[in-house]
């Protein structure tokens, strides 16, 4: 997004994420080690808010002060590339199940990070700020 003046987004970019700091991650997975009832527990980490791939490259763009258009590329066009790509490259650009999974919503619910681990995820803006000032 730095030198293209379009970003490509397969579809309508209405699929959902959300995306988490590696320190959260981090965060959550020391909090577990020192608790015995988070043995054998599965904890779902995220980050504090559900954004819209499209969404995500909006603030993406903010937060670097670009201004860029999205180029909707149609599924149907990106399939047979993902699945020549994985067949033909040794290291594919993508994949069949990357594109399937990143046209599912990917979200979580957090109650249970928040409320038993005690970590409040940064939102996505904000540690995106702080990947930026410190790269």
């Amino acid at each position: 997004m730095r030198r293209l003046p379009l970003v490509p987004v397969v579809g309508n970019g209405r699929y959902r994420m959300q995306p988490v700091s590696v320190f959260d991650v981090a965060a959550c997975f020391s909090l577990c080690l020192g608790k015995a009832r988070a043995a054998g527990r599965v904890y779902e980490i995220g980050g504090p808010e559900a954004l819209s791939y499209n969404e995500l490259i909006d603030v993406i763009c903010r937060v670097m002060g670009k201004k860029r258009a999205k180029v909707h590329i149609p599924v149907a066009l990106v399939r047979p590339v993902a699945w020549l790509s994985e067949r033909l490259m040794p290291k594919p650009l993508l994949t069949v199940d990357q594109l399937n999974m990143l046209l599912g919503d990917n979200v979580c619910n957090i109650a249970a990070m928040r409320d038993e681990l005690g970590v409040e995820p940064i939102g996505f803006a904000e540690g995106l700020r702080e990947i930026i000032a410190g790269g």
